[in-house]
């Protein structure tokens, strides 16, 4: 399981405080909010990160970039949430895109095709993974 963590919050975006494990989001250049995951054990983050990805979305951005460096696994939990997004952020001309996964999240996303939905970005290696995202 993973929660969107990050501690930079757009001026007037939401009205929840910033705290451990709670999910913030920046906007940015191009309409673009980055959420930051980390690996946590059981479905305790799922809501969460189900709240923070809408909230991103329906503050105007058009791409929502995941960072999941650190993330083992996704749930289906997860992987739904992100659809979903993704979906929402298509109607404005957007998508999400993946930043940094993991080797298995990689393989995860190869088996089920997903690589061919979202943008999958690798920085830590210096060059991008082929990339073919928001279809």
């Amino acid at each position: 399981m993973v929660l969107p963590v990050s501690t930079t919050r757009r001026a007037g975006w939401g009205t929840s405080s910033p705290g451990e494990g709670f999910a913030e989001a920046t906007l940015g250049l191009g309409d673009s909010v980055v959420v930051v995951l980390r690996q946590l054990e059981g479905e305790d983050g799922l809501p969460e990160l189900r709240w923070r990805l809408r909230e991103a979305v329906l503050a105007g951005a058009r791409t929502v970039v995941v960072d999941a460096a650190g993330v083992q696994d996704l749930s289906s939990g997860m992987i739904s949430a992100l659809l979903t997004t993704h979906r929402l952020c298509r109607v404005r001309g957007g998508g999400v895109q993946l930043l940094d996964c993991e080797r298995n999240v990689l393989e995860l996303l190869e088996r089920t095709s997903l690589w061919r939905v979202f943008g999958v970005r690798q920085t830590t290696s210096g060059a991008p993974l082929a990339t073919s995202g928001a279809h």
